[in-house]
């Protein structure tokens, strides 16, 4: 039985943590960009606005966001300033920063983390 389990709960982690779409640390991205799919990690830099309701947004260490961002769920260990609206949750590591609106359903903040904004937690 556990290993049932844990062969589904490794499935579930695979699937949720496909990158799809990557922007490398030597990439400077200016404009919209709206995706779907599972997961756009961001290792360069953004301004202008990134968006979608149903998918995952990774800011690496090296990424460095100047963009509102609509997404499911949020990993920031880079920097982003702007609003930040997720249906699910934040997790913003000890490397990251945030400026701005922050609205999500949950918010992880590890020790280290910068945070400096308005922040909503609940119901979106």
């Amino acid at each position: 039985m556990i290993n049932n389990y844990q062969s589904d709960k490794k499935k579930q982690n695979k699937n949720s943590n496909n990158i799809e779409s990557f922007i490398g640390p030597n990439t400077f991205v200016e404009g919209d960009i709206k995706f779907k799919g599972d997961t756009l990690k961001i290792d360069g830099k953004v301004n202008g606005k990134i968006e979608s309701d149903d998918s995952s947004v990774i800011i690496g260490e090296q990424g460095d966001v100047n963009a509102s961002i609509v997404a499911n769920q949020l990993i920031i260990a880079g920097k982003v300033h702007g609003d930040i609206s997720v249906n699910d949750i934040i997790d913003l590591k000890n490397s990251g920063s945030i400026d701005g609106l922050i609205k999500s359903k949950r918010i992880k903040v590890a020790e280290g983390a910068i945070l400096d904004g308005e922040i909503e937690i609940g119901n979106n």
